[in-house]
C-alpha cells in the first residue's frame, strides 16, 4: 500500500514491521532399503526478525507499507523420493517513508541445518529462512525510538530431552518450529510485548504432518511471524514403505501502526 498524500498530521505513531517466518520441511518418504525405520524428517523454518519504530507524523507523500506472508511448507516425498524444501518467506517485510534512504533492518534467521540422512534413509527437506523487518526513512525523520527483536531461538526438541538424539530428524520426527507471536486488536498493549515461546510440533513417524507456526494463536488475535515445523519421514519397508508428511507453513509478516494522540 502507498500513502499519496500527507496524512495524520503531528501524532505520535509507532509502526511494528515484522519478518515472515519459513515453512518447514517435508519429511522424506520411505523406501524398500533403508536400514533405518523411517526417512528423515523435514526441518524447521526460520523465524522473522521483528522492528518497533515509534516516529511522529504527518506521514511523507509516497509512503509504502508492504507485507508479506510467511512460507508454505514443504511436501512430504513419496515412497523412495526425498521431502521437498519449506518455502522462505515471500519477501522481506518493508515500510518507506517518503524517498527514504537510511535504513534500519532486523534481519530474519536461517533455517538450521539438517545432517545428511542415515543409512540409506531418504532425505528430509531443509526449511527456509525468515524474511527480515526493513524501516527506510528520510534524513529528516525523527525517530523517537526503535527496538531491534532479532528472531527467536530454535527450542530443544522434546525428543532430545527424552532419548539424547543429536538430530531428531534422523529419528524420523519433522524438527519443532517456533509459534507465532500475536496481537489482539481491542488492546494496544500487546505490541509492546513479546508472547512466550510456544513449541511448534513436528511431525511424528511415520507420516505426519508439521505444525504451521499460527497453529496455537487464540481466536481473532493477528499473528506475527513465528517458524512452521517440518514433517516426519515416511516408513522404511521392504514391501510397503510410505510417504513422508508435510511440512508446516511459517507465520505472516504484517504492519501494524498505531496512532498515539
Amino acid at each position: 500500500m502507498t500513502m499519496q498524500s500527507t496524512i495524520l498530521q503531528n501524532s505520535y505513531l509507532l509502526l511494528d514491521i515484522v519478518g515472515a517466518g519459513g515453512g518447514g520441511g517435508g519429511g522424506g518418504g520411505g523406501n524398500t532399503t533403508a536400514t533405518t525405520k523411517y526417512g528423515q524428517g523435514g526441518g524447521p523454518g526460520g523465524d522473522g526478525g521483528r522492528l518497533l519504530i515509534r516516529t511522529q507524523g504527518p506521514l511523507p507523500a509516497g509512503t509504502a507499507f508492504i507485507p508479506r506472508l510467511g512460507g508454505a511448507g514443504g511436501q512430504g516425498g513419496s515412497a523412495g523420493a526425498n521431502g521437498e524444501p519449506g518455502q522462505s518467506s515471500l519477501g522481506n517485510t518493508i515500510v518507506t517513508l517518503g524517498g527514504g534512504t537510511l535504513t534500519i533492518e532486523v534481519t530474519g534467521a536461517s533455517p538450521p541445518s539438517l545432517s545428511s540422512p542415515l543409512y540409506g534413509a531418504q532425505a528430509g527437506g531443509q526449511g527456509g529462512s525468515g524474511g527480515s523487518a526493513i524501516f527506510r526513512y528520510p534524513p529528516t525523520t525523527s525517530i523517537l525510538s526503535a527496538i531491534q527483536i532479532s528472531p527467536r531461538p530454535f527450542p530443544i526438541p522434546l525428543q532430545v530431552l527424552i532419548i539424547g538424539a543429536t538430530g531428531v530428524e534422523n529419528q524420523g520426527y519433522g524438527g519443532q518450529g517456533v509459534g507465532s507471536e500475536y496481537f489482539s486488536p481491542p488492546s494496544t498493549m500487546p505490541i509492546f510485548v513479546n508472547t512466550s515461546q510456544v513449541i511448534i510440533e513436528g511431525g511424528n513417524p511415520p507420516g505426519g504432518a508439521g505444525q504451521s507456526a499460527t497453529a496455537n494463536i487464540p481466536s481473532g488475535a493477528i499473528p506475527l511471524r513465528g517458524a512452521g515445523a517440518g514433517g516426519a519421514g515416511g516408513l522404511n519397508s521392504s514391501t510397503s514403505p510410505t510417504a513422508g508428511g508435510n511440512g508446516g507453513s511459517g507465520g505472516p509478516g504484517p504492519i501494524i501502526m498505531l496512532v498515539i494522540g
